[in-house]
C-alpha cells in the first residue's frame, strides 16, 4: 500500500468519523468528498453530492453571489466554519 493511499483512506475515515458536517472542494467549486454528518445534514443519500457543484448546498437567492466569494477564498485559503 503505498503512503498516498493510507493517506486517502485516513482522510476518508476522518471525514466519515467526524460528527461535524464536513466537505472538501476543488478549485472550481465541485465537491470532491463529503461527510455522513453533511449527507444527513442536507438531506442527501450516500453518494449523491461529490462532482455536484458547492452552490447546490446553497440556498438558490445566495448562490450566485456564493461563486464570487469562493473565488477569493483560493486567492487566500484558510479553514473557516461555513
Amino acid at each position: 500500500m503505498t503512503h498516498s493511499t493510507i493517506a486517502e483512506r485516513s482522510l476518508q475515515w476522518l471525514l466519515a468519523s467526524a460528527t461535524d458536517a464536513m466537505l472538501i472542494i476543488d478549485k472550481d467549486g465541485q465537491l470532491l468528498l463529503v461527510n455522513p454528518a453533511l449527507e444527513k445534514l442536507f438531506g442527501y443519500d450516500s453518494g449523491e453530492l461529490p462532482g455536484k457543484a458547492l452552490e447546490t448546498l446553497i440556498p438558490a437567492r445566495f448562490r450566485h453571489g456564493h461563486v464570487g466569494l469562493r473565488g477569493s477564498y483560493f486567492e487566500r485559503p484558510h479553514p473557516r466554519a461555513m
